[in-house]
């Protein structure tokens, strides 16, 4: 059970520079970022990997041109702050940035989804409708992304079927 437990820790110590490192290589191939801008988003990405929310933002919102990596990193951020409003936001703008982004797709999805659970009850409906097209559209540009399936599939059985959940289309 030790031998687990070590292991597991070593595979999280080990993943978190891995996401960093992805991270920035996605934003390096835009000849716009400046050297400057792909260490803050370094930074802002390890301090998101620590659950250092405010400090990630505090690196990576002020003043500084967004780049479709930067806004996706600031929807996760808020959305994991629980802030869904902000992180709509910035994951909308993420998706208009780069619309052929599957992992952009779904983090939207999953701030609508979660701010139809915890918002108005009023606007509930509007927001899971708009939860669900961002899962399809995310599964749609990637269906290869597990993570996108696993949340169409989840939203598909757990939604009602008047904003397009049910079982039968899991």
């Amino acid at each position: 059970m030790k031998r687990l437990l070590l292991a597991l820790q070593l595979s999280v110590f080990l993943a978190a520079p891995l996401a960093v490192v992805q991270a920035a290589s996605q934003v390096e191939k835009d000849p716009q970022v400046s050297p400057t801008m792909l260490m803050a988003l370094e930074l802002a990405e390890e301090n998101y990997q620590a659950t250092n929310y405010e400090a990630a933002l505090r690196v990576i919102e002020p003043g500084e041109p967004k780049y479709p990596g930067q806004w996706l990193l600031i929807g996760k951020i808020y959305f994991q702050m629980g802030n869904y409003p902000k992180a709509i936001t910035a994951l909308e703008a993420a998706t208009k940035q780069a619309p052929n982004k599957s992992a952009e797709w779904n983090w939207l999805g999953k701030a609508y989804g979660r701010q139809a659970e915890t918002g108005s009850k009023l606007a509930a409906f509007g927001r899971a409708r708009k939860a669900r097209e961002a899962f399809e559209k995310a599964v749609a540009l990637d269906g290869g992304n597990l993570e996108a399936v696993d949340d169409l599939f989840e939203y598909y059985v757990e939604a009602p079927g008047i904003v397009g959940g049910g079982t039968d289309k899991a």
